[in-house]
């Protein structure tokens, strides 16, 4: 009678182990779903200030406000300067790294002309963004253009 009732137990045993088995493979599964939101800041650049000209060999330098017009703080925000061919970026001071929301950073570039030509018409560009992944609603005013006219005679610097 023992062999039947320890047989009886492991089949009772195996059965409920079964029947668990089972109702966990049919049961939906229950997932957390976390909420991922990508931050949201409005990037704008002004010009404050440029010369109107400049001649060959001289450096000069252009002023920017960048604003974090919100709603959210933002983190590596960065300026990205063109020059045409004859001129060469040379440095930026005062770039923010992070702007709280409504905080602005004044940011100044230094740039060298490098030659005058026949044109004599040059412009710097300037846009500002951050490397992070975010929404900026508003991209229009992430980039500015100043004109700028060269003077003098037309002349190399190397």
């Amino acid at each position: 009678m023992k062999k039947q009732t320890g047989t009886k137990c492991l089949h009772m045993l195996f059965s409920a182990a079964l029947i668990a088995v089972l109702a966990l493979s049919i049961a939906p599964a229950q997932t957390a779903h976390a909420q991922v939101t990508t931050p949201v800041s409005d990037l704008t650049i002004s010009v404050i200030s440029v010369p109107k000209h400049g001649k060959a060999c001289e450096t000069f330098e252009v002023t920017y406000a960048v604003t974090n017009l919100g709603p959210d703080p933002i983190t590596n925000v960065d300026i990205g300067i063109n020059v045409p061919d004859q001129m060469e970026f040379l440095e930026t001071q005062g770039a923010p790294g992070s702007l709280a929301v409504g905080e602005t950073a004044i940011i100044t570039a230094t740039i060298e002309i490098l030659y005058v030509d026949r044109d004599r018409k040059g412009w710097v560009d300037a846009s500002v963004f951050s490397s992070v992944i975010r929404i900026d609603p508003n991209l229009e005013n992430n980039r500015v253009s100043s004109p700028f006219r060269l003077i003098g005679p037309k002349k190399n610097c190397w």
